[in-house]
């Protein structure tokens, strides 16, 4: 049995197999040879259709959680449209803000509801894809009036998002301040 593991063995292989074709008039060994090089390209060719394909998905679904996050940090927190944040935030959602405390989703929810004037914006934001996982990272600047005292924020804040029966979800959120 051949081992076809190997790809060191595979190209010499396949050197020794067009050699077999040149030296000799034998043309069957030619025929064997053309078949293992059209099946070489076609993997090949598979290969690079997957990568372009999977590719393409990737940037799907950075365009869809990009605009998730901007939907989140622009109009829902700012519109205090708790409905949508429900939505989009999962059940075991947990939240470190600026000042290093930690929210659950129950928290978070009753913080924006608690909120008045608030401005939020992000920038920067980059998408990295791992699966069914996208984590956002970029900058924040968060402004507005809470208990009566006016607060300003700016920092650096990274998102975890997953996607579950088929909707894309928060899991996790941590903002950290600027220096």
């Amino acid at each position: 049995m051949r081992n076809w593991k190997n790809p060191a063995k595979r190209v010499f292989r396949f050197h020794n197999c067009i050699q077999a074709g040149k030296d000799s008039a034998d043309r069957e060994g030619m025929e064997k040879c053309a078949r293992r090089g059209l099946l070489a390209a076609a993997c090949v060719v598979l290969a690079a259709t997957a990568a372009t394909a999977q590719m393409s998905h990737d940037e799907d679904i950075k365009a869809k959680v990009m605009a998730l996050e901007r939907v989140v940090r622009s109009q829902a927190c700012e519109q205090k449209d708790l409905k949508t944040l429900q939505s989009v935030l999962d059940d075991g959602f947990v939240r470190v803000n600026a000042n290093g405390d930690m929210e659950n989703k129950t928290e978070f929810l009753a913080y924006i509801d608690a909120v008045d004037a608030l401005k939020s914006s992000a920038a920067e934001m980059t998408v990295k894809v791992h699966g069914d996982t996208a984590i956002v990272t970029g900058t924040f600047q968060s402004s507005g009036i809470l208990h009566g005292k006016l607060f300003l924020y700016r920092g650096r804040f990274i998102d975890t998002w997953i996607l579950k029966e088929g909707q894309w979800l928060a899991v996790a959120s941590v903002a950290a301040p600027a220096l």
